[in-house]
């Protein structure tokens, strides 16, 4: 018989994420614009494909890159791409999917239910209904999370989880303009001045109607700026005009607060697919969060170490791996992926880094090897299991630091003898220099990119990579604060200054 054991969110591991492919509204840019071209909706057969095959990646990534994920509970009865891998007729990846939430690496969230089992107050899929049933019969004692076990306080952190969506969206026309200037350079792929009054109208029209409406819901916002009908779950989008220019990154703002909303309150990690807007995009700093912050003296004591470590971090081509992609791998391979013990010194080492943030100068080698380690294993496992290479591709591992601010994510040591210098935008440092208009501005987040390269393109690997935030800050620092570090940079042994692509992103808040 099934037993629910409810834990408090701080019993989670470290490292624990949420990852937003859970969301029944992910969808990528490039499967958003095929629908919209093509007049499609998500129950449309090739738009399922594709957006499942993006579900797979990204749930994938989230399993091999934190040691534990957290689920709502609906979403295995109604997320159709989660509960395929544990349909009866697909026994290997039921077994698998089993096996992870009986050793606790999936965790399941209940709202207000006191039990996994507990029937669910909404309808749902007979199909999704039939897996859980079938899933649950394979489950022994569940550990389950909730934002408290007292019933009393759940609700009043639920009542705030409703609140925080809302009042995000009511900020959204008193930010900075350096903040604007971040949340534009995330949505965006291309961005000019001509677009600026178009595109804070319309956060000024979101940020209104979240203030009038009385009971606001992700829902009601969807009926009103992005769907054609009353049914949001369809995806029947708008196709953007002239007085409506911006819905899918309005969209994506949207949807990014709304799935960070339960980790925030969580004090875990979101998981965002790649090319998809990070954490930081929302600039929704709170001074009275002090996980993972550096005041700052720390900054400064820590700063040039972090300058200097970048030695420590060369691609070495002459290791080459061949990877799979995440898209090859099932739930039951990431089982057998996370027996290795270099996968279980990674994650350790990953784990130690997040619990002791400002020693990441001192920890940033270790780190290093043990990554490669693990994607070295990962890389015989693979070819030894399939008897042959699904991909003849060779990639190279590359962990380093980036700085998150002003609109930009820059890092250094990307540049070892011409390896990989056509993966960066080269950026001068008056570039820079000349959008900073104002004299103070706030916070900044210091991150790890776990870059894998693919050698013969000469491309970082988005399926492959991802970045986790180490450790950020909120204060207010002065535009000459700002100079000084951009020219650290910049004069770091003659490195120019660089930005790189969006790639996964393991961001707290």
């Amino acid at each position: 018989m099934l037993k629910t054991e409810i834990i408090n969110p701080e019993l989670l591991e470290i490292d624990a994420t949420i990852p937003q492919c859970l969301d029944n509204q992910f969808v990528s840019d490039k499967v958003f614009m095929y629908m919209i071209n093509n007049k499609l909706d998500y129950t449309n057969n090739t738009v399922k494909k594709l957006r499942e095959q993006d579900f797979k990646i990204e749930f994938i990534r989230s399993l091999i890159y934190s040691s534990q994920i957290v689920i709502n509970r609906a979403f295995l009865t109604n997320s159709e791409f989660l509960y395929k891998n544990y349909l009866p007729i697909n026994e290997e990846n039921l077994l698998a999917f089993s096996k992870l939430m009986n050793d606790n690496i999936i965790v399941p969230y209940l709202y207000k239910n006191g039990s996994l089992d507990e029937d669910l107050e909404f309808d749902t899929k007979i199909e999704g209904h039939i897996a859980t049933q079938e899933l649950f019969n394979h489950l022994d004692t569940i550990t389950c999370v909730r934002l408290s076990q007292n019933d009393q306080k759940n609700d009043e952190l639920i009542l705030q989880l409703e609140q925080n969506f809302r009042n995000y969206l009511v900020s959204l026309k008193h930010k900075e303009e350096l903040q604007y200037n971040y949340i534009t350079a995330n949505l965006f792929t291309n961005f000019n001045s001509e677009m600026w009054k178009s595109f804070k109208k319309s956060l000024i029209d979101l940020s209104t109607f979240a203030f009038n409406e009385e009971k606001l819901t992700r829902n009601i916002v969807y009926k009103k700026f992005f769907v054609q009908n009353k049914y949001p779950s369809e995806g029947k989008f708008r196709k953007p005009s002239k007085d409506h220019p911006f819905i899918f990154e309005i969209k994506k703002l949207v949807d990014l607060k709304y799935n960070t909303n339960l980790p925030d309150i969580l004090k875990i990690y979101t998981f965002t697919p790649s090319n998809m807007p990070d954490r930081i995009t929302l600039q929704d700093w709170n001074r009275n969060d002090i996980s993972n912050s550096l005041n700052s003296d720390i900054i400064n004591s820590k700063i040039d170490d972090l300058f200097l470590a970048k030695h420590h971090f060369i691609a070495n081509s002459q290791n080459a791996i061949n990877l799979p992609l995440l898209s090859d791998l099932s739930v039951s391979d990431v089982l057998e992926i996370r027996k290795f013990d270099e996968w279980t010194e990674y994650i350790n080492m990953q784990k130690k880094m997040l619990d002791n943030p400002k020693d990441i100068v001192e920890l940033l080698s270790e780190f290093q090897n043990k990554f490669q380690n693990f994607q070295k294993a990962l890389s015989n496992w693979y070819n030894y299991t399939y008897k042959r290479k699904k991909t003849e591709r060779l990639y190279s591992n590359f962990v380093t630091v980036a700085l998150a601010f002003a609109s930009n994510t820059i890092l250094f040591g990307l540049n070892q003898e011409g390896l990989i210098e056509s993966l960066v935008e080269n950026l001068s440092a008056t570039a820079i220099i000349s959008k900073l208009s104002k004299e103070w501005y706030q916070g900044f987040a210091v991150k790890l990119m776990l870059n894998v390269i693919d050698i013969g393109k000469m491309q970082i690997d988005k399926q492959l990579s991802s970045s986790l935030e180490i450790m950020k800050s909120d204060q207010e620092y002065s535009k000459e604060e700002i100079i000084e570090l951009i020219n650290r940079f910049k004069n770091m042994k003659g490195d120019s200054v660089k930005k790189i692509g969006k790639v996964a992103d393991m961001g707290a808040k």
